[in-house]
């Protein structure tokens, strides 16, 4: 209400503030008060600048019949605040009336000076106190140092088992073919060094004869490579032998090179 009240003291008299002087002045060359009566201080103003004039310059006879009644002082005169000296631009805005610096002219408490086309939406954020969002700190990463008496251990080796063992075989033939021993010695090696490893040895066969023939003809294929791997030291009791004939082939053509890819012992890892 007392900012109100100010404004439109100060609309009503078209004021202007000049350069220099310490407080307001109207179009007529008359000193701006506010409801209380005290001059209203300009941008320029300073402690120095002295008291202002306790009777204004008469104005023309015409306009002083014009003029309304001036509003009666209230009974009580609450202390001004003092000015507020952070300057802020008003430049291009005419929600607020400005200096001839473009500065916002305040009031005696330290509030901008409105005009008729203030909205909110023309409103200065710093004339209103409006606070302005700021925008969130990036998050900070605190990485803990380890305690110095912890001294971390590396992690121990694994070494990966051999790669699936596949040994061919002749046509109705359960010999090893000169390929596999190779192959072979690499399986005794590594149960040699993991000696709670076990393994699975599966044999197969083409689909060539009976399969009645053929389920016998891969079993002994199994038990060929389960014999090879107990004369090279591994437990029998860590191998197991299954026998699977002509049920799982790995190439369904008749040629020569599908049907020895399917003459073959798998060797799997237990887990």
């Amino acid at each position: 209400m007392k900012k109100t009240l100010i404004a439109a003291a100060l609309l009503s008299a078209s004021t202007l503030a000049t350069a220099g002087e310490p407080y307001v002045k109207d179009s007529d060359g008359n000193y701006v008060r506010d409801s209380w009566g005290e001059c209203v201080r300009s941008i320029d103003w300073t402690p120095d600048a002295g008291a202002c004039p306790a009777v204004e310059k008469a104005a023309p006879a015409a306009k002083a019949e014009a003029a309304a009644p001036a509003a009666a002082a209230p009974t009580e005169k609450p202390a001004a605040a003092a000015p507020y000296k952070g300057d802020i631009d008003g430049s291009g805005t005419s929600a607020y009336w400005v200096d001839y610096k473009q500065r916002v002219v305040r009031d005696n408490f330290g509030g901008c000076v409105r005009t008729i086309h203030w909205t909110k939406e023309t409103a200065i954020a710093e004339c209103e106190g409006w606070k302005k969002p700021e925008p969130k700190p990036a998050p900070v990463i605190v990485k803990k140092p380890e305690p110095a008496s912890v001294v971390a251990k590396p992690a121990p080796a694994v070494e990966e088992p051999p790669p699936v063992f596949r040994g061919l075989f002749k046509t109705n033939s359960a010999e090893l073919s000169d390929d596999a021993f190779g192959k072979l010695d690499l399986i005794v090696n590594y149960m040699k060094k993991y000696p709670a490893k076990k393994i699975i040895i599966k044999g197969y066969t083409d689909p060539r004869g009976s399969a009645q023939y053929n389920l016998k003809l891969s079993e002994r294929r199994a038990e060929a490579v389960k014999d090879y791997l107990v004369k090279n030291g591994i437990d029998a009791s860590r191998i197991e032998v299954q026998a699977f004939g002509e049920t799982q082939l790995v190439c369904t053509d008749m040629t020569p090179e599908c049907l020895q890819m399917n003459r073959r012992v798998e060797i799997e890892f237990v887990k």
